[in-house]
């Protein structure tokens, strides 16, 4: 187990906000790039306040920042500390389940956000044939349909993931660090009681 420095933790955060930043900077191109095209296209999206807009644009702003601030994180780790793999303790291969399991826990973020997205789009194609609701009302009844079916989709997601986890073996070595924790505690005691 390594303990970072407080130079290691400075030049982790400088190296993320950094990256941070120009993420968000390209979001705030972006986002100002749609609201533009949405004033002059879009006359729904004229007449909503100018807070409503300032939001939209902030949104993919923050969302930028934190998407691009967290990727930036996590390769200054790869970069700084090389990757882990870890080390498959099963010889024989996954049986077709087993691997759609594996792949399911793997990507179930992507799979939750694409199916709130695809939620969305396929509600909103279906509802917008219906000429007895307004615009709102048919973006706000999209909205509903798309979340239950994303916690649905959460809720399978949750049960498959606790179903592997209780199922799964520690690897070899994996409480080794209690071990040499505990050996150097030894090590310190012997010093500072020959003192």
């Amino acid at each position: 187990m390594k303990i970072i420095t407080k130079e290691e933790e400075d030049e982790h955060y400088k190296y993320t906000v950094k990256h941070g930043l120009k993420g968000s900077a390209i979001g705030l191109g972006v986002g100002l790039g749609l609201s533009l095209v949405g004033q002059r296209f879009s006359p729904f999206y004229r007449h909503l306040t100018l807070p409503l807009k300032a939001f939209f644009v902030s949104s993919i702003t923050t969302a930028s920042f934190i998407i691009t601030a967290e990727r930036a994180s996590l390769r200054f780790e790869k970069i700084k500390y090389g990757e882990f793999h870890e080390q498959n303790t099963e010889t024989k291969p996954l049986s077709r389940i087993e691997a759609t399991k594996k792949f399911l826990n793997d990507h179930r973020w992507s799979i939750i956000g694409g199916t709130w997205v695809l939620g969305m789009a396929g509600s909103i194609a279906s509802l917008w044939r219906n000429k007895y609701l307004t615009t709102s009302q048919k973006l706000v009844q999209a909205r509903m349909y798309s979340q239950g079916l994303t916690i649905i989709v959460l809720l399978a997601s949750a049960a498959l993931s606790m179903n592997t986890e209780t199922r799964q073996k520690e690897p070899a070595g994996y409480q080794q660090w209690k071990q040499m924790v505990i050996d150097e505690e030894r090590r310190m005691n012997k010093v500072s009681s020959s003192q």
